[in-house]
């Protein structure tokens, strides 16, 4: 008889998942196995919280789909959407993306949405990710970042 042990955890801000085969399941089997449902467990209990975060120039008549897309890409990542913030404006501020008004409303949101991450619709230039992480004191990402995050997650090889 053939047992499929899964244990999930978390390293390095990235989920990871590890399969065991094992044909007789002995007891350190047993052991890993319901050590695997109690960080499973936890690990649904304490799900990285994020608030959204798109910037809509009235350039793009696809905005509302790409945040709905954005929410797919976060849950699809592992992540918890607990709110999601616009911002209607122009002009793209070169130190922050959006208004610096808008990043007060985003770091009080983000406090009261119990959020450990801001993930934004648009690239982010690495000035703008250090500048927003700064104000906000929190992790700050990009939706290229979450797709790298997605890839990483459902790597099964060692090129991917």
């Amino acid at each position: 008889m053939e047992s499929r042990i899964t244990i999930t955890g978390c390293c390095s801000g990235l989920n990871w998942k590890m399969d065991r085969v094992n044909a007789d399941c002995p007891e350190e089997s047993q052991a890993a196995f319901q050590e695997g449902w109690k960080m499973r467990a936890e690990e649904e209990n304490n799900e990285m919280r994020v608030l959204l975060v798109g910037l809509d120039t009235g350039e793009n008549s696809e905005f509302e789909h790409s945040m709905e897309e954005l929410k797919s890409l976060a849950e699809a990542a592992g992540k918890k959407v607990t709110g999601i913030m616009v911002q209607h404006m122009a002009k793209v501020n070169q130190s922050f993306f959006i208004g610096t008004g808008k990043v007060e409303e985003v770091r009080e949101y983000a406090a009261q949405c119990e959020a450990a991450e801001v993930v934004f619709d648009n690239a982010l230039s690495p000035a703008q990710v250090r500048n927003l992480g700064r104000e906000l004191k929190l992790p700050v990402s990009d939706r290229t970042n979450l797709i790298l995050d997605i890839f990483a997650l459902r790597a099964r090889t060692r090129e991917a």
